[in-house]
């Protein structure tokens, strides 16, 4: 039933769609016929009716029908599919047996976060550890070098 309702939904689209591209060509005719009748002086025009002016007539009565009959078909599905509901949810079926949830653990409150190691004291008069080398002093002349 439903893929009829979504069938004359679709169709309903479709009417109207293709009303739109027939309309465009009677408004193309009824303004020929104008100008013929304005322009040119053609009296027999005066009561001509446009083939797509009557097609676009029966195109949206198609529509409008195809429409109801989906808002209608729509609207048993769902009427149906209602009153199936409530009946299946009275019966239990087991579908509460599911996996166990653990439960949550105890906090000790005194305790907020995770321990840190204590920094170290600076000392301040450092004795030990590495030497230091103290700069050399550079000889005022350096030695002469001799090229052959």
């Amino acid at each position: 039933m439903i893929y009829l309702s979504w069938f004359c939904f679709v169709a309903a689209i479709t009417f109207t769609v293709v009303s739109f591209f027939t309309s465009q060509k009677a408004l193309e005719d009824q303004l020929d016929y104008a100008r013929r009748y304005y322009l040119d002086y053609e009296d027999e025009v005066l009561g001509l009716n446009s083939k797509f002016n009557k097609a676009t007539n029966w195109i949206n009565i198609a529509g409008i029908i195809f429409l109801l009959i989906g808002l209608i078909l729509n609207s048993l599905f769902v009427f149906i599919n209602y009153e199936r509901v409530n009946t299946m949810s009275n019966k239990i079926i087991g579908a509460m047996d599911g996996a166990i949830v653990n439960k949550m653990q105890s906090v000790s409150l005194t305790t907020k976060g995770a321990t840190t190691i204590p920094l170290q004291a600076i000392p301040v008069n450092p004795q030990g550890g590495a030497v230091i080398p103290s700069m050399q002093k550079l000889p005022s002349t350096l030695p002469k070098t001799t090229d052959k």
